[in-house]
């Protein structure tokens, strides 16, 4: 399997045409239109849900809805 973990605290970079990339919504869309199944791959993110949506697009988020099954971990910090 593989853990990509803290989306979206990943640099933002410039693509060939002057556009901002966001690398891990790359490799997401790349998992999605991929033959592999889906629960070899683990994400962690500490943005919300609407954060997510705001930062990724709406498309990628049900991408991520369709991929992941969520579960939210409140409470104290647990790097600890």
């Amino acid at each position: 399997g593989r853990l990509f973990d803290a989306l979206g605290a990943e640099n933002i970079g410039k693509n060939d045409f002057g556009g901002r990339d966001r690398i891990m919504r790359e490799i997401i869309t790349t998992i999605y239109e991929s033959d592999i199944p889906f629960y070899y791959y683990h994400l962690t993110f500490n943005l919300d849900l609407d954060q997510i949506k705001r930062v990724y697009g709406e498309r990628f988020f049900s991408r991520l809805k369709a991929m992941f099954n969520f579960i939210n971990l409140s409470g104290e910090d647990r790097r600890g």
